[in-house]
């Protein structure tokens, strides 16, 4: 009895949409009958791809439809921009108005209603003074993780629509 992984060595180049038997033979005394027909899975034919999405894409941006609901969060959530610059988190209330949320070259927080002209354009979220932290620090935070976790419920609830 035996197993064997077929292109965990190399990586095989066959066309898996064909019949392909698989046929042994020891030494010099000739295949062996029966050959085995080898059937490919169709997950495994997939597997490079997601429904025909390679893996830079499996955050989709083509959300066209409402969701609600709850997201709880057990660890962190890291949400990091690219080597060309800050990704933003934009998000829209009911009026259709824009609210863009990201961390400028300088480290700080900001959030802007409308497209920011610039990476320093918005307003500052920082904490005004040494000590307890202020009232409106306290809401620009609350108001913060609010529109974020409304951000991620989106993503998730996209996401799991799609399966």
């Amino acid at each position: 009895m035996f197993n064997v992984l077929m292109g965990s060595v190399k990586p095989l180049e066959i066309d898996f949409n064909k019949d392909l038997w698989l046929g042994m033979e020891v030494s010099s005394d000739g295949e062996m009958a029966p050959r085995i027909k080898l059937a490919s899975s169709v997950y495994a034919l997939n597997a490079k791809s997601i429904d025909m999405i390679s893996s830079n894409q499996l955050l989709r941006n083509d959300v066209d439809s409402v969701m609600s609901g709850s997201l709880t969060l057990r660890k962190d959530l890291v949400l990091k921009g690219d080597a060309t610059g800050s990704s933003r988190i934009v998000m829209s209330d009911v009026q259709g108005r824009e609210y863009y949320l990201w961390v400028d070259t300088m480290g700080n927080l900001r959030l802007k209603q409308g497209a920011p002209l610039s990476n320093t354009d918005g307003a500052v979220i920082i904490k005004e003074r040494r000590g307890p932290l202020s009232t409106h620090f306290m809401q620009s935070i609350t108001l913060l993780l609010l529109l974020v976790a409304i951000f991620i419920l989106a993503l998730i609830l996209y996401s799991s629509r799609k399966k």
